[in-house]
Formats: structure tokens, C-alpha cells, sequence
């Protein structure tokens, strides 16, 4: 499909994978429509040998920007399905449609540059176990909401995402981070903890430092 002409494009569900360079050129895109958001989490879209080589072309969302499903409905508050466990690299690299996205706790593991250029992300929550460096330098992101399942945030998560302005966390026993936001959301966001860990947020390492934190 390489340099292709058309403007829209159907990912049945018998797709698993995609090979590298796939749709390179097809500048004409504007449309993915998936008939299974599911099946469309687990297609294997093939890169270079080395894993930090940036080559999204196997992904048609590089160029069109735009997913949608098979009632051709855009895919702009995305749930990741609870049935699998890994979302692979590139999923939804440029997919500036998505305005939200909610994580649950069967996920294990999400793919190199899965998020990568969805510049129109504003709100985020995770039920996730962990949460690693998926959102780094979205710069449109305003709420996050991370769920009680959470007991490991990477350093970094948050690099950049200085528009940041509420959080709301039900962590528990609140864990110690490092660097995970920058130092702009800890002196202006506003960060949400039920009020019985209220003590404990303002004394644990990297959430003691957020200016405001207050019972929701």
C-alpha cells in the first residue's frame, strides 16, 4: 500500500499483522476503521530490528490520525479492553482523535511508542498495576485518575506534562515516586486523596512534594 491514494481504510479482525513500512507515503489517509478495538489492540505492526528505531509506517493511524469503529463511530473516549493483557507497539501512534483513555487493571504491558504523537489526550485514568512512561510530553493532558490497583509509577511517566491540573489518586499506601511529575504540576496541579491518607500523601517521598493536596 505503499504511497497509496485513498483516503479511508478497513482493518478487518482477521489482521494480526502488519508489515514494516506497510502504508510509507499514504499521505492521503484520513480514515481507519477497525471492526474490533480488541483484535486492532493485539495486530503486531512490525518495526526495525532495534527496538528504539522510530518506523511507524505499518501503522495507517501515522498518516490518517483518525480511528474509528465498524458503526463508524470515531474512537475518541477509549477503554482498553479488559480481556487482554498487552497492547502492542504503535497501537494508536498519531491517533489524535483520542481525547481520553481508561487503563484497566488486566493490563500488563503496553508497547513501545503505543501513545505516541496523541497530542489531544486530556484525561487519563489508570487501573493498571503500573504505570510506565506511556504519556510522556503531552502537553494537552489535564486530569489524571489513578485507580487503588496501582503499585509501581516508572520515573518520568509524566515528563513534560506541565499542563497537568488535577489528579486524584486511591492508592492506599501511597508508594514512594521519583520524578514522575515535573516542577511546575507539583507546585500548581491540584492532587485529590481520600482524606483518611491525607497524613500519609504529605509525607511520602515524591507526593509530600505537590504545593496542594487536599481531600476530594
Amino acid at each position: 500500500f505503499q504511497r497509496c491514494e485513498f483516503d479511508e481504510l478497513v482493518i478487518p479482525n482477521t489482521v494480526t499483522s502488519i508489515g514494516r513500512n506497510a502504508f510509507k507515503g499514504c499521505e492521503a489517509l484520513e480514515k481507519v476503521i477497525t471492526t474490533s478495538i480488541n483484535s486492532w489492540c493485539q495486530i503486531n505492526f512490525k518495526k526495525k530490528d532495534s527496538w528504539n528505531d522510530w518506523d511507524p509506517y505499518s501503522n495507517p493511524l501515522c498518516y490518517a490520525h483518525h480511528l474509528f469503529t465498524a458503526d463508524n463511530k470515531e474512537v475518541i473516549d477509549l477503554i482498553l479492553p479488559s480481556n487482554i493483557t498487552t497492547i502492542k507497539d504503535y497501537t494508536f501512534y498519531g491517533c489524535k482523535g483520542l481525547k481520553s483513555v481508561v487503563i484497566p487493571n488486566s493490563i500488563i504491558e503496553i508497547g513501545y511508542l503505543t501513545f505516541y504523537d496523541c497530542s489531544e489526550i486530556t484525561s487519563i485514568k489508570f487501573n493498571c498495576k503500573k504505570i510506565g512512561n506511556w504519556f510522556g510530553e503531552m502537553t494537552n493532558i489535564r486530569e489524571i485518575e489513578i485507580g487503588s490497583e496501582v503499585s509501581e509509577i516508572e520515573d518520568w511517566a509524566f515528563y513534560n506534562c506541565d499542563n497537568i491540573s488535577t489528579i486524584t489518586s486511591y492508592i492506599d499506601s501511597p508508594l514512594p515516586i521519583y520524578d514522575v511529575f515535573g516542577d511546575v504540576v507539583y507546585d500548581k496541579a491540584l492532587l485529590y486523596v481520600p482524606l483518611y491518607l491525607l497524613e500519609q500523601y504529605e509525607t511520602v517521598q515524591g507526593w509530600k512534594s505537590f504545593k496542594n493536596i487536599i481531600p476530594p
